[in-house]
């Protein structure tokens, strides 16, 4: 890789990862708002701290462009494995400065939940080194990366540099990265758990994969599930369950935002107003009649979407907690919107969730879900993310089509809706708030709010009984 190019590389992955992790999330969760002063030692340590890991954080990088010719990014990596300079003294010291600047921020801001968030990103870099990275040296550099691991430790820095430079020289030919030779996983590879099997039906968009749970018989009632973004249609599991038992045909399909397992063509419209008419698209393609819509947090702005063209198929509506009006998505989910417009940055973030601690914090599914939350399920909705390039482009083509006010008019067609329409809303969710959902019900023509008192975002996973009484209640009024 020539220098300019591995410099450009390195300076772009900088601002995506720590930049990222050490900088906006920070500053996101405090506003960089100092809290209850601590002690003046410990914030001065604390200023140390921060400044000594920016200063190490860049130095790094730059290491890797000007010694290494290549980037800290995978897709990227280095011709030469990086063993001078800050490498001598600790195999880790980029990520021992995103930890420093995280640390160093909390004392001096005297936040101590950046030291909780300090210890989640501690936990998944360790994950990462050792569940990745470690093996991935091995098979790149073999016998070098060995001895390299032998003479330097991985953590704490030794003095003096426990590692003299070799002459550096190429990697052989049978180390060369995909990116230079090898046969690389194709984009339209397929991550599916062992035994799974689901039919797939060919929409614009692309291919999308869907189950049918419940009766099979055409005339029976039917429901079609629309899931959020970074989930699929196991949201709904537990209220398709009990509609089956109750003679219901519950259509799940996982659509493209991002927790599905089969990529949609590379060249197709992903945005919301796409994957909107994907939806009526769907009831076209099965020829579903007097079909009840369930929606939530994105999904629901996306039954709104499709109700503003023609809606013939659509006998009712249910909604969870979701996205209305200018709340598309609201504040809070934005800057995760933002980040997913980048590929890079898709990677780096799903790389994260690995570890459960992660997945389940505050700036994961935490604020989603009631505990105990459902770790098997949780690892379900990012594993296609982390296996499949082809599913994080369609995360950031869903993503780059997004735009705040396609919802904020949504009013001026929702009210022509004249089925009935019922929001079963968790009290609970500090993000999709009740105010929204009050505001969403006065919109329809037709409209009953269930405040559910207990529940947070995920209302069909908190509380499915009370979502599958609100289905059957509307297939019954619009069955009679």
């Amino acid at each position: 890789m020539r220098k300019i190019t591995a410099t450009a590389g390195s300076a772009a992955f900088l601002v995506i990862a720590p930049g990222v992790v050490a900088g906006l999330v920070p500053w996101w969760l405090t506003g960089w708002q100092p809290g209850a002063g601590w002690p003046v030692p410990v914030r001065i340590t604390g200023a140390v701290l921060t400044g000594v890991g920016a200063v190490v954080l860049l130095t790094a990088f730059a290491q890797f462009a000007v010694q290494g010719r290549g980037t800290p990014a995978p897709p990227a990596p280095t011709e030469q494995l990086v063993v001078r300079g800050l490498y001598r003294y600790v195999r880790n010291p980029m990520y021992l400065a995103v930890l420093a600047t995280i640390t160093g921020q909390a004392l001096l801001l005297s936040r101590p939940g950046l030291l909780g968030y300090a210890a989640a990103v501690a936990a998944a870099v360790i994950t990462f080194v050792y569940g990745y990275e470690q093996p991935t040296l091995t098979r790149r550099y073999d016998a070098q990366y060995q001895a390299y691991k032998r003479a330097v430790p991985g953590w704490w820095p030794r003095l003096p540099p426990a590692y003299k430079t070799p002459a550096l020289t190429r990697r052989a030919a049978s180390n060369v990265t995909p990116r230079q030779g090898q046969a690389r996983r194709p984009d339209t590879e397929i991550w599916q758990p062992p035994e799974a099997t689901m039919p797939t039906i060919d929409l614009p968009i692309g291919p999308v994969d869907y189950r049918v749970v419940g009766p099979r018989a055409a005339d029976t009632p039917t429901a079609v599930f629309v899931h959020g973004f970074l989930v699929n249609a196991t949201l709904w599991d537990p209220v398709a369950e009990q509609l089956a038992a109750d003679g219901v045909r519950c259509i799940l399909p996982d659509w493209p935002l991002g927790a599905h397992r089969r990529p949609v063509n590379p060249d197709a419209d992903l945005s919301p107003i796409a994957v909107a008419d994907a939806i009526t698209g769907l009831l076209d393609a099965l020829d579903l009649h007097d079909v009840v819509l369930v929606g939530s947090n994105t999904g629901g702005g996306l039954c709104q979407l499709a109700l503003r063209s023609d809606t013939h198929r659509i006998s009712g509506l249910v909604l969870t907690n979701c996205d209305a009006f200018e709340q598309f998505p609201p504040r809070f989910f934005v800057p995760l919107f933002l980040l997913a417009r980048s590929r890079p940055a898709v990677w780096t973030l799903a790389q994260q969730t690995r570890l459960r601690a992660v997945r389940h914090s505050p700036l994961g599914f935490g604020p989603l879900l009631n505990r105990p939350r459902p770790a098997t399920l949780t690892r379900g909705w990012i594993q296609s993310l982390l296996d499949s390039a082809a599913i994080r482009r369609d995360v950031t083509r869903f993503a780059r089509g997004m735009q705040r006010t396609e919802l904020a008019d949504a009013a001026t067609w929702l009210g022509h809706f004249e089925g009935p329409v019922r929001l079963v809303w968790g009290t609970r969710d500090k993000h999709f708030t009740i105010g929204l959902g009050r505001r969403l019900a006065a919109a329809f023509r037709l409209a009953q709010l269930d405040e559910v008192t207990d529940a947070t975002t995920f209302v069909s996973i908190d509380r499915p009984d009370t979502v599958a009484s609100a289905v059957t209640d509307l297939l019954a009024k619009t069955h009679t």
